[in-house]
């Protein structure tokens, strides 16, 4: 298998996206037979972790929340006047 593809799967595993447990063994007996992958399981895993605890979902603010929303879901006024100006 090609290193690009298992790198893709010890991802996915690290991220608990493969679920099949066949595959999971498989992956699991690459990563403990080759120490180059051994060390790229590990890095990807500390990594996801230092990211999980740095950086937090925050949830968004009201005030940016109802910018965001009034760009892409305009009022019903707003929609009104458009359109009759359209056709007019």
């Amino acid at each position: 298998m090609a290193q690009e593809k298992i790198n893709e799967l010890i991802t996915a595993y690290i991220d608990g996206e493969i679920t099949d447990p066949t595959k999971v063994n498989d992956i699991k007996d690459r990563i403990e037979k080759d120490n180059n992958l051994k060390f790229d399981f590990q890095v990807q895993r500390l990594m996801k972790s230092i990211v999980a605890d740095r950086f937090k979902i925050q949830p968004t603010p009201k005030k940016v929340r109802r910018k965001v929303l009034g760009k892409i879901n305009p009022s019903k006024n707003f929609l009104t006047a458009f359109f009759s100006r359209r056709l007019s």
